[in-house]
């Protein structure tokens, strides 16, 4: 008796969690969310745009990528604190 109770628990779980889903569903297709504004950009900005990607140049390499993880040396004044 007590393992028949399980499984209907069990089945009764299951059959709640699809109807949740089927709601979810229900609900995004009654209230889509809104779709995003394009602000206009200014005039000059065409020029300010960064170059598309290159397939295979993703990674960083050279003088400006060692310049932009540079490691700050301790000051004076940190290293009088400790």
């Amino acid at each position: 008796m007590e393992n028949q109770r399980l499984l209907l628990v069990a089945a009764l779980m299951f059959v709640v969690f699809l109807l949740w889903q089927n709601w979810l569903e229900f609900q995004a297709r009654k209230h889509p969310p809104p779709a995003p504004t394009v602000a206009a950009a200014p005039a000059g900005s065409a020029s300010r745009r960064r170059p598309a990607p290159v397939p295979g140049q993703d990674i960083p390499t050279g003088a400006r990528s060692r310049a932009r993880y540079r490691v700050r040396k301790p000051s004076a004044a940190a290293s009088a604190c400790m």
